[in-house]
């Protein structure tokens, strides 16, 4: 199942128009390039990094935390959803516009944000929040809640328990800790994203120190529907078509519209 375990592409922080920037859902300041791709890259800079020399280290990056035993996951809060009713289409057209495309701007996206309260709340939530949206912010970022779109699709809400009750919430485990062993790879000299090494340091975590993660998620029976090469169609709105390029603008809105839409 490789099209979903990479961090980089589905779970972490997400880089759109420079109109959506971080401090539009936290107190925080978006770090790294906030580009037009609208891609999923992590930046999140607060791990402590000690050196590459841990056993299970395999990407030869100083980045990689290698030990993980003081990791622990958190749990994902319950989506809205699917189609909660809280946008219109109209609505949704208009955010995209104002806040994920190339042209948006930062007075734009804020005025769309203020003038559609309602919406807004179902597609930008915090990671504090009870429940999430497609967006999930916090002081490091925003990520696309790809763990919640795929307990919406296999209709595996209610089974949520925070660790293992649901396939988001393995996926959601897995997730995180391909971040807390990758993210500081994910910063560039230049203070921008560095993905290339970001993706050497997942994978090096993904056959090491998060593995237990990643097969944990590979054989359960909640995520059964899921164990093969290909996206299954009733969950493709929760994935990247192209898993090397990341998630497209439009991607992006569909699962807005899966979350929030009419």
């Amino acid at each position: 199942m490789q099209w979903f375990k990479s961090a980089m592409v589905v779970s972490s922080v997400l880089m759109v128009g420079a109109a959506f920037s971080v401090g539009g859902c936290s107190s925080g300041t978006k770090p790294g390039d906030a580009g037009t791709d609208v891609k999923l890259s992590d930046a999140k800079a607060d791990k402590v990094v000690t050196g590459d020399g841990a056993p299970g280290c395999q990407s030869g990056l100083s980045c990689e935390v290698c030990d993980v035993t003081g990791f622990s996951v958190n749990p994902q809060a319950k989506p809205f959803g699917p189609k909660a009713n809280k946008c219109t289409q109209a609505q949704l057209t208009a955010f995209d516009t104002a806040c994920l495309s190339d042209t948006s701007t930062q007075s734009g996206c804020t005025t769309w944000r203020q003038a559609n309260a309602s919406c807004d709340a179902c597609v930008v939530t915090q990671d504090t929040s009870a429940q999430w949206g497609p967006l999930v912010c916090s002081t490091s970022g925003c990520s696309l809640n790809v763990p919640g779109c795929l307990d919406l699709a296999l209709n595996q809400v209610s089974t949520e328990n925070g660790t293992n009750g649901s396939c988001g919430d393995l996926l959601n485990a897995s997730y995180e800790c391909q971040d807390y062993a990758c993210s500081a790879c994910n910063v560039a000299a230049d203070g921008g994203s560095d993905p290339a090494s970001f993706s050497t340091c997942d994978q090096s975590a993904l056959a090491n120190e998060c593995k237990s993660f990643s097969d944990a998620f590979d054989s359960a029976s909640q995520c059964s529907s899921l164990q093969g090469d290909t996206i299954p169609a009733s969950v493709q709105v929760c994935f990247a078509s192209d898993p090397n390029t990341g998630f497209s603008e439009q991607e992006v809105l569909n699962m807005a519209a899966y979350f929030c839409g009419p």
